[in-house]
């Protein structure tokens, strides 16, 4: 498992300091990709690709080398270009 730790820690109520991958949804037809996410306040958000954009996110996980890169850090890496998470260090985790 791989966490994104935050360069710069959100402080609301309480300081969010990582963010989390639960699951990945990936529809080859018609193209879909869901990204599921908790914080470290337990907070679920998700990150839907449905449009124009969907078809090549699609194709980009289903064909990427995982033994390069595993499925949850090019998940985050995808929500940090997208600014879903502010910018972080993706650490692997023992979970």
């Amino acid at each position: 498992m791989e966490k994104a730790i935050l360069s710069t820690p959100l402080v609301h109520s309480s300081t969010i300091t990582d963010y989390q991958i639960l699951s990945v949804f990936i529809q080859r037809a018609p193209a879909k990709l869901v990204i599921i996410y908790q914080d470290n306040l337990g907070n679920e958000l998700s990150d839907e690709h449905t449009g124009v954009d969907a078809p090549a996110l699609v194709k980009f996980l289903n064909t990427a080398n995982l033994s390069l890169k595993s499925l949850e850090r090019l998940a985050l890496e995808h929500l940090i270009a997208e600014g879903k998470i502010p910018t972080s260090s993706i650490t692997t985790t023992t979970k």
